[in-house]
């Protein structure tokens, strides 16, 4: 059986591939908690646009439509604007306290975040 570290370094390095040779990723990073199987990824793209044909595809599109079996306690996404595209794991941690959407594991749905207090920035 593989272990959790070699796993998680294939698929990273096949979403790493696929990134590169997508239109539209202006930069990227991907880190992992192997201690507590948490796994994190940050992008920035062009446009809300140019994400499409990326989730579109393997295997995101896997991630995607097996998210409700896959995903943990906590699992969430933040969307923000950002003047300067830079991948900035601090803003993404405070962006993450009040999520754009999250994964409610108790009621097998994924919710929106309260819009009215979301800031953009």
């Amino acid at each position: 059986m593989a272990s959790c570290d070699s796993v998680y370094s294939l698929i990273r390095s096949i979403v790493q591939k696929q990134l590169r040779n997508t239109e539209g990723v202006v930069r990227y990073g991907v880190k992992a908690d192997f201690l507590h199987k948490k796994f994190w990824t940050f992008t920035v793209w062009l446009s809300r646009k140019s994400i499409e044909p990326f989730v579109r595809t393997e295997p995101p599109a896997e991630a995607v439509r097996r998210f409700n079996e896959w995903a943990g306690k906590g699992a969430a996404f933040a969307e923000w604007t950002s003047q300067n595209g830079q991948i900035d794991w601090a803003v993404a941690n405070v962006k993450l306290q009040n999520p754009t959407f999250y994964y409610d594991k108790s009621q097998n749905v994924i919710n929106s975040g309260d819009a009215a207090s979301k800031e953009r920035t």
